[in-house]
């Protein structure tokens, strides 16, 4: 065997054996826990799986107020805005770095404007979805509703937050499910979308305390495909040792 001959099989059996190994090792790209909480960033939207958004459009102002720090393209007003709280009032049910969210007032547009918090699966597998909202504000005359989603369809959602503390039962998005929803067990495929959204049903906007954390896991290949992997690696080794002899 000529040495050009020899370089084509080599790369060939080489380029075999990868793509069998892909597909024989579980990838382990994506899989795990994404914590809202714990992940949020106030200098970077999008932030990796994360977007903080307004009306599906990510924020593009960021923000520094007194009660937290993120994002808010009103930032004279701090209507229409998602932070992290760095500041607990005593009026307020939200504790030092919560995830705040205050829904759009209906001067600029809500309730047909909305904040929502996106995570965008980065691979294919099986999702799990924890968490709760509340009232984070209990200002009188002010209210607001919120809606998850996967993939655009609606699995849970609350229309009213009003006197609702982080830790009532009625706060877990696992209280507000829709009928057939769940919230363990989804399929997703890479780039599908899971959203958290608020708006209000009153004249001016209100906090919404939120919660979120999505676990992430992907099928284990069966063992004939290892084999088809392990087999491959030993004939690319015999094929080298052949060469060098």
């Amino acid at each position: 065997m000529n040495t050009m001959n020899t370089m084509k099989s080599t790369q060939s059996l080489i380029l075999t054996a990868t793509t069998l190994l892909a597909a024989s090792l579980p990838s382990a790209f994506g899989a795990g826990t994404y914590d809202l909480t714990s992940q949020f960033s106030s200098s970077s939207n999008p932030n990796g799986v994360w977007s903080y958004d307004l009306s599906n459009v990510p924020i593009t102002q960021p923000v520094d107020f007194w009660w937290g720090t993120g994002w808010c393209n009103y930032p004279l007003s701090g209507d229409a805005s998602i932070t992290k709280a760095k500041e607990w009032g005593g009026a307020h049910d939200w504790q030092v770095g919560d995830i705040v969210m205050h829904a759009p007032s209906q001067t600029i547009g809500g309730p047909t404007v909305f904040l929502d918090i996106k995570w965008t699966s980065p691979a294919s597998g099986v999702i799990s979805i924890s968490g709760r909202a509340g009232d984070a504000n209990f200002a009188a005359g002010r209210d607001a509703n919120w809606w998850l989603s996967v993939g655009g369809t609606t699995i849970a959602s609350r229309g009213s937050v009003f006197g609702l503390y982080r830790s009532d039962s009625a706060a877990q998005f696992s209280s507000n499910l829709m009928p057939g929803g769940s919230l363990t067990g989804i399929n997703v495929t890479a780039g599908e979308v899971v959203e958290f959204g608020v708006a209000t049903d009153t004249l001016y906007g209100h906090f919404v305390g939120v919660e979120e954390s999505i676990t992430l896991t992907q099928p284990v290949p069966e063992p004939s495909t290892y084999l088809a992997g392990l087999s491959a690696l030993g004939m690319l080794g015999l094929f080298g040792w052949r060469n060098r002899k």
